[in-house]
């Protein structure tokens, strides 16, 4: 039933819309596809889709299937619509490609012809799986090395071929497609899957069942999905089987930021969307609520030299902004000076150094930047560093609840002697030996070696797994993997362990938060689904955020923002690589010039551009010359100095200077006018915000101006507060 409030609440969000947006929410045809620039408002405009098609009673929450590519993404759209949806979406699908898969999968497991209780194994378990079962196999990783059977398998998954079909071109083809042959085995008798297997094995399904493919197709009257530049293959394919010529696709892109081709992303799809799933409008968001006139400027001339394209034009109602800077220097040392300099002269303006990112093609490119970070002693962080489910202390909890919820060799193997129980290589081998004579598994060796530590080990795990066969809960489980294993009291133990012991710790904060929060109590035991929520967001969850300079890659940058952005290496061979020049293929470099459009459009206000003369690579000096990516800037965007840099040629080798981190200082950034500080760029319509003590909340409305400037944010809980910009403690997160 729905809310008498409803159409009002709504109402009060569409008017927050801009004519475009309000046109892709309200859309009444087919299929719609919306071309989403950078910093246009997508995630608005899909929550915004979701409410407005419940609140006009188009259909029910179960109709409806939104699908993202991270945890992170799903959350945020999650939280938002709890603020716009006042009477509850239960039943609502949504999830990541991956999630959504891993659902239906455990809930057809007999039709898939899988175990229901498999395991699934994130990128490094599926690497130490294969490294088993070429040792199992005896072939010699340097020849076949781990890594690239492990890209082989999920390149030929992602594009819907199994073993049995995979082509031979050539003799290595032929071996790595038997290894593909004994790597499937090995998984259906262990009851492995990797991520690619879930999204594979439900197309599977699909194909085969007619009447399931029809069940689903009917009951998602609507199906949105977010980033639809980046799915590949078997991704469109699952979609293209939910279609039952009656739903309606709604979905949200950018083709000028598909920078994930060495996924496997094909940003043909969202043509061939239009083409075959009934899409024949096309809606433009194209005002940019994020940067300033002159990098929109810069970012539409250099992607519009791409050929294969929609095509769209951001704009902005910001003004022109700060011209863009172009620094040459004369080596890469000299390179960082320049950008931790400049980095320097912006904290001393008070500008907050969570607000600058140094971005670069490669992670190698790091170091001589962390290297004069330290020198003039400015605090930063690596963005994206280890993430928690994918810390080893965190791994090795995971594996004891792995061992708790069934037979799981990998797991077995990984703790046996984690903490150190004096079970060494030659007890394990002994192990193994007897598992074969009895011909069964590990697990039944384990109670008939004669070996005392691993009878100790075997009782212990009876003990935890007792506890699972009780009933007890999935807290008191967690507190059995790290404090009856000894994990916990290993790594206390040591004061150089103490962040490790705390980690354990969180682990179990996380069970408990996941036990009262997560679990949908629908298909498995909230054990079994907290194992996979974790193997499913390792590698999406960063660090917690801190006032520090953000050094990341480019690719890691896609969909943040920052007031400040350097872009280091611009050189041909670097960026664009070698790799892409040396291509027979345009597009390779068409995906380098989309990779630079997304570093371009990171920046809200000031940005920074800069190359080197010589740099070292393996140990070599290489003279690269300027990326082809700065001369295909408009000149009337940059700043007179970018312009001369460019006209100017680069020096001969002879003259290079010897380098030094202390070079001429560059011209101290404008201070900002009184316009530039109005709390206007901070708080807007839409942005999520946290406050200390009300904690999570919406911006939903602004009423006067500058000091003057008043703030409206609904919280989950609280309903409506009101703050004056100016005094108000609040923290923009997302927006």
């Amino acid at each position: 039933m729905i809310n008498s409030a409803a159409p009002y609440l709504m109402d009060s969000f569409l008017n927050l819309l801009n004519p475009h947006q309000r046109e892709a929410v309200c859309h009444n045809g087919e299929g719609l596809l919306v071309l989403a620039g950078a910093g246009t408002g997508k995630t608005r405009v899909l929550t915004s889709r979701i409410a407005w098609l419940l609140s006009e009673g188009h259909c029910q929450s179960r109709d409806i299937m939104a699908v993202t590519f991270t945890n992170k993404a799903a959350k945020e759209m999650r939280e938002r619509l709890e603020v716009m949806v006042a009477f509850g979406f239960s039943g609502l699908t949504l999830g990541t490609f991956h999630g959504i898969c891993h659902r239906l999968l455990r809930r057809h497991a007999v039709a898939a012809g899988v175990d229901k209780n498999f395991q699934i194994m994130d990128s490094s378990d599926q690497l130490t799986f294969i490294r088993r079962l070429l040792r199992e196999k005896q072939v010699d990783e340097k020849e076949f090395p781990p890594t690239e059977c492990r890209s082989y398998i999920n390149a030929a998954k992602e594009n819907g071929v199994r073993a049995a079909a995979a082509p031979v071109p050539h003799k290595r083809a032929a071996a790595m497609r038997e290894l593909y042959s004994w790597y499937e085995e090995s998984c259906r008798r262990e009851h492995k899957a990797d991520f690619a297997e879930l999204l594979l094995a439900v197309v599977e399904l699909l194909r085969k069942d007619a009447d399931l493919r029809t069940h689903y197709a009917r009951r998602f009257l609507h199906i949105l999905v977010d980033e639809f530049q980046d799915t590949n293959a078997l991704q469109y394919e699952w979609l293209k089987l939910l279609d039952s010529g009656d739903n309606h696709f709604f979905a949200v892109g950018d083709d000028d930021q598909s920078i994930y081709a060495f996924r496997g992303a094909d940003p043909g799809n969202m043509l061939r969307f239009q083409e075959e799933l009934r899409s024949n409008t096309i809606v433009r968001l194209e005002q940019n609520y994020r940067s300033t006139g002159n990098i929109l400027h810069a970012a539409n001339r250099l992607i519009a030299t791409n050929h294969n394209r929609i095509g769209k034009n951001l704009k902005t109602d910001q003004g022109g902004g700060a011209p863009i800077n172009i620094i040459r220097a004369t080596k890469d040392i000299e390179e960082a000076a320049n950008i931790v300099i400049a980095t320097k002269q912006l904290l001393e303006t008070n500008m907050v150094a969570d607000e600058v990112a140094v971005l670069y093609r490669t992670n190698a490119q790091s170091r001589l930047l962390e290297q004069a970070m330290i020198e003039y002693a400015i605090p930063y962080r690596i963005y994206g560093g280890t993430r928690f489910y994918e810390r080893l202390e965190v791994k090795h909890a995971l594996a004891y609840l792995r061992l708790i919820a069934g037979d799981d060799r990998d797991a077995l193997i990984r703790v046996i002697n984690m903490p150190p129980r004096g079970i060494g290589t030659r007890a394990i081998e002994k192990l193994q030996e007897t598992a074969t004579q009895m011909g069964s598994n590990l697990f039944a060796a384990l109670e008939a070696v004669q070996i005392p530590k691993i009878g100790q080990f075997a009782a212990l795990l009876r003990k935890i797994r007792a506890l699972y066969a009780s009933g007890a809960d999935l807290p008191t489980l967690a507190r059995a993997a790290i404090e009856q294993s000894g994990l916990l009291e290993h790594y206390s133990a040591k004061t150089e362990d103490t962040e490790r012991a705390e980690n354990l710790r969180e682990f179990v904060n996380g069970a408990v938060l996941f036990q009262t929060s997560e679990t949908d109590n629908e298909d498995n035991s909230p054990l079994l689904q907290f194992i996979a929520n974790a193997v499913l967001e390792s590698g999406e969850a960063q660090g917690a955020p801190s006032n520090a300079v953000n050094l990341m890659t480019i690719h890691a940058a896609k969909g943040l923002e920052f007031m400040h952005v350097f872009v280091a290496g611009l050189e041909e061979g670097l960026f664009p690589t070698s790799q892409s020049l040396n291509s027979i293929n345009t597009a390779a470099i068409e995906e380098e010039r989309r990779l630079m459009y997304v570093a371009l459009t990171r920046a809200r206000r000031e940005l920074s551009l800069h190359y080197a003369g010589s740099r070292q690579v393996y140990g070599e000096t290489k003279y690269l010359p300027p990326s082809r990516f700065l001369n295909e800037l408009p000149a009337d965007c940059l700043s007179t100095d970018a312009v001369d840099t460019l006209a100017t040629p680069v020096p001969s080798i002879t003259s290079v200077p010897q380098p030094s981190f202390q070079r001429t200082r560059l011209p101290r950034p404008p201070m900002p006018t009184d316009e530039d500080n109005i709390p206007d760029m901070r708080y807007r319509a839409g942005d999520t915000v946290l406050h200390p003590r009300y904690g999570k909340g919406v911006v939903i409305r602004r009423q006067g101006n500058g000091d003057d400037l008043q703030v409206q944010v609904t919280f989950k809980k609280l309903g409506i507060k009101t703050f004056k910009a100016a005094l108000a403690p609040l923290k923009k997160i997302s927006g």
